[in-house]
């Protein structure tokens, strides 16, 4: 009878969940190997194997995000290989996907290249759109969690079981009532006569969030501030971003292929332009 190293198939359910163990306790020591061996990679997030990435995450929503997107379309999104928490942090395990983002390559494109990148995107981002919530009206992330977006809180908020409350909270109500922004009042009280549906949405898209081999889109990543919020949500997010952080002709081209939302998109510029002025 041979002996030596069983095959995979043949460890038990104990024996796998003792080395699952291991490598969750060892996650720091992984992290600080993988940085000698790789580099830095960004905050938080750390390439700790060749096919391994490992990430810090504020919100455990992200890993359900990412897998009911797994699930539930086409985008290619990182496997999830792992997800625990210790010593009171969050990692998310995933895989590595051996592609440069698409803001380190953006410029080589062709404009033909770019259109075809940027079509691609918006059937991704139509994809999130046609996907059926839960509890429709509702703004939260997967599985009913809440929202995080480090942008409007440092903390995950919500969920809010109506898009109505979602506004208040972010100061729908005190721009309409406010002496000192009267001139913005008709802009809130217009959206506060509107009824929304809530789609899934990114709520991040921006090229160092997309990942390419030539001009084919082969991960979208960066989930965290995702989850099912009013339908114009994405468009303001990304218009709002402006060209002061994203290529012009990539915010420009994207936009002109989704359905505009100038009113609500107005209301966010005016809403974070208040919250700095206030800061």
């Amino acid at each position: 009878m041979a002996t030596g190293t069983p095959a995979p198939s043949e460890f038990s359910c104990s024996e796998v969940s003792k080395f699952v163990a291991l490598q969750r306790a060892c996650i720091n020591w992984r992290i600080r190997i993988g940085i000698k061996r790789f580099g830095p990679w960004g905050i938080g997030i750390y390439r700790i194997g060749q096919n391994s990435m490992a990430k810090l995450v504020p919100n455990p929503a992200e890993v359900l995000n990412m897998k009911y997107i797994a699930e539930h379309t086409t985008i290619p999104v990182p496997h999830v290989q792992d997800h625990f928490s210790r010593k009171g942090r969050c990692y998310l395990i995933m895989d590595y996907i051996h592609a440069p983002s698409l803001d380190f390559v953006w410029h080589r494109f062709s404009r033909l290249e770019k259109s075809c990148l940027l079509a691609q995107l918006h059937q991704f981002l139509t994809q999130l759109r046609n996907l059926t919530p839960p509890h429709p009206g509702y703004v939260e992330a997967a599985g009913g969690l809440p929202c995080y977006d480090v942008r409007l809180d440092r903390k995950p908020f919500g969920p809010f079981t109506s898009v109505q409350d979602f506004h208040e909270w972010l100061g729908h109500g005190y721009m309409r009532t406010a002496d000192e922004h009267r001139e913005y009042r008709p802009i809130f009280e217009a959206c506060a006569k509107r009824s929304y549906k809530t789609v899934f949405t990114h709520g991040d898209i921006a090229p160092r969030n997309i990942l390419v081999k030539g001009a084919k889109i082969v991960g979208l990543i960066d989930w965290d501030t995702s989850g099912w919020y009013p339908e114009y949500w994405e468009y303001a997010r990304l218009h709002n971003a402006g060209s002061s952080l994203l290529p012009e002709d990539f915010a420009h081209g994207l936009l002109e292929l989704m359905t505009p939302y100038p009113t609500e998109t107005e209301a966010e510029r005016i809403l974070s332009a208040v919250s700095e002025s206030r800061c």
